[in-house]
């Protein structure tokens, strides 16, 4: 599995419901990368797009039950890679930390 799509899978894991155009505009990646991406992906069972009943135009993504499997694998090791990056800061410059990361963001 590509970079591209661990990172598309984690950001429908996060926004459900969400439609490939706003998928683009989040991930800033072009348009035929997001589909090529989604396509492969919907073949691997991972994702679904969903018509919904107001808006026949655009498709709503969401993972399927192999798909959030794999969300909550990426999140459950970004939260070890997290815990093990600050485990020799003290709790005041974990928080300093975090404060300077939210003032970045």
């Amino acid at each position: 599995m590509t970079q591209q799509q661990l990172l598309t899978i984690q950001f429908i894991h996060h926004r459900p419901g969400i439609i490939q155009q706003d998928l683009v505009l989040a991930l800033k990646k072009r348009t035929a990368t997001i589909s090529v991406a989604l396509k492969t992906l919907e073949n691997a069972d991972l994702i679904s797009r969903t018509v919904p009943d107001d808006n026949t135009r655009n498709k709503q993504l969401f993972l399927t039950q192999k798909g959030l499997l794999i969300a909550e694998q990426l999140d459950k090791a970004k939260q070890v890679v997290s815990e093990q990056l600050i485990s020799n800061l003290s709790e005041s410059d974990q928080q300093d930390l975090i404060s300077l990361l939210d003032k970045i963001k």
